[in-house]
């Protein structure tokens, strides 16, 4: 009767372990050891929030001072949306004159259709022309910044003294990048007749530089302007790098993965600009209350660190504390994860149906969907050995050792905060957890998996001739 009773508690069990498996495999998205792992008490809690990657925002938030080409983007970018409107108002001109439509009157849904695929034709080698120049200068600024940024906020004097030779050559570097952005243009322009008397002339929209004044460049603010005061780099906060790393990949792995073409592939980078626009105004309009967050993120780790008395009062508000900070930190996380599933959806849009069929954006798994696949598919492999007893008594120490991080995380001990909800009963240092993980000792102790199990031809097939090898007795 006692074996009986013990098989059908290694059943109990092991069904236990393998459902809740088997829920999480079936419900991916409504299982996430995050939320559970960031409400973890006691003096083990720290180990396992650092299981959580950035649980406090501070890498996905901070923001840096870096040396941008902000003010040269924007002027590109002036060019380029000024050069798609009036090429756009070319080609409809040509519409309405080929079909005889008066101009007071809205043109037809096929005409529509027919210039919004003419303007954006027409758009994208002016687009290709600003990606590339938007990729050298990235380039220039990491080769420069260093140099750059010793140069802005000096004095004119000082940096009169420090603008010669190689620097003012890499300034001269920086303006060649315009004028071949310039260039480029003007090329599309004079290239097709229609184009040239719909663009006309850049060269002159923008302040040309010149070696003598490139002092005059250097603002006595975080500024560098031309000498007619046009702003060409800024000393400023950035922040949203690693969203943007990681937007640039998605959308590498996505040009790879899919085999876009040429027109996908641009399409793909100009989504991309979008969006890396949208996270730079983010953070624009966010900065100050984020910059005050961690100012408040900073005063409750330093009060928490210097320690103090127990009391219940103090324990009380540190908890609240700390869960109002984090839930600041994750409201613009949301916003920040959603704008990267908009992101990922608005690259899906570019794929053809038979793109579509090869899957999704492909997306880096994060710590916490590693944690998530481990913590799935360990409950579910421990509970379906428990059931079936094969390999018994691995399969209840690993379900012990669960058991164990699980009262870590939550332990029943007296004097700890915040105590547990009354729904869930009441225990003083043993709970249900406690009581399943010394039933699963006392079953790895036991040749349980052998009764009623695979275990029992394991033990006949290997264990056996392995144990009298070795000269164990093995009369059981």
């Amino acid at each position: 009767m006692a074996v009986v009773a013990l098989v059908a508690l290694r059943i109990t069990v092991g069904w236990h372990f393998f459902y809740e498996g088997v829920w999480k495999i079936a419900n991916p998205d409504e299982f996430s050891a995050s939320p559970f792992l960031t409400t973890a008490k006691g003096p083990a809690a720290p180990l396992f929030y650092a299981m959580i990657y950035d649980i406090d925002g501070r890498q996905r938030l901070a923001s840096r001072e870096a040396v941008t080409g902000r003010p040269l983007v924007e002027a590109w970018n002036k060019i380029a949306d000024d050069a798609r409107t009036r090429s756009g108002r070319t080609i409809e001109a040509e519409i309405r004159k080929r079909d005889k439509l008066d101009a007071k009157k809205p043109l037809g849904l096929d005409q529509a259709d027919e210039l919004r695929k003419k303007t954006n034709d027409a758009a994208r080698p002016i687009e290709q022309a600003l990606w590339q120049a938007e990729q050298q200068l990235n380039e220039w600024l990491a080769e420069n910044q260093e140099a750059i940024r010793g140069l802005l906020g000096q004095s004119e004097e000082k940096a009169d003294q420090k603008i010669e030779g190689d620097l003012l050559a890499r300034l001269e570097a920086l303006e060649q990048i315009e004028k071949t952005y310039l260039d480029a243009i003007q090329k599309i322009a004079d290239a097709d007749p229609a184009q040239k008397a719909a663009l006309g002339s850049f060269g002159p929209r923008i302040d040309p530089w010149t070696p003598e004044t490139t002092v005059g460049r250097v603002a006595k603010s975080t500024e560098l302007r031309t000498a007619k005061g046009r702003p060409v780099l800024t000393l400023e906060s950035v922040a949203g790098d690693i969203y943007l790393d990681a937007w640039s990949g998605q959308r590498d792995a996505a040009v790879k993965k899919f085999g876009m073409n040429e027109q996908q592939a641009h399409e793909a980078g100009r989504v991309y600009r979008q969006y890396a626009a949208s996270i730079h105004d983010y953070f624009a309009e966010n900065r100050e209350p984020i910059e005050a967050y961690f100012g408040s993120l900073n005063r409750f780790e330093q009060a928490k660190a210097a320690g103090g008395d127990n009391a219940a009062y103090r324990k009380k508000r540190n908890w609240d504390d700390q869960q109002l900070l984090r839930a600041e930190a994750n409201a613009w996380l949301g916003e920040l994860d959603a704008m990267g599933e908009d992101y990922r959806l608005a690259l899906h849009g570019l794929l053809d149906e038979g793109q579509k069929a090869k899957g999704v954006v492909p997306t880096g798994l994060t710590r916490s969907d590693l944690m998530d696949f481990a913590v799935t598919w360990s409950l579910t492999a421990i509970g379906f050995c428990m059931i079936v007893g094969l390999c018994n008594r691995l399969a209840c120490l690993g379900g012990a050792g669960f058991l164990v991080a699980v009262l870590l995380t939550q332990p029943p001990w007296p004097l700890i905060y915040p105590p547990a909800p009354d729904v869930v009963g009441h225990a003083l240092i043993v709970d249900k957890n406690f009581v399943e993980m010394m039933a699963m000792l006392a079953l790895a102790c036991l040749p349980v998996g052998r009764w009623g199990g695979l275990d029992a031809f394991l033990h006949r097939w290997f264990g056996r001739p392995l144990m009298k090898r070795f000269g164990f007795s093995c009369d059981e």
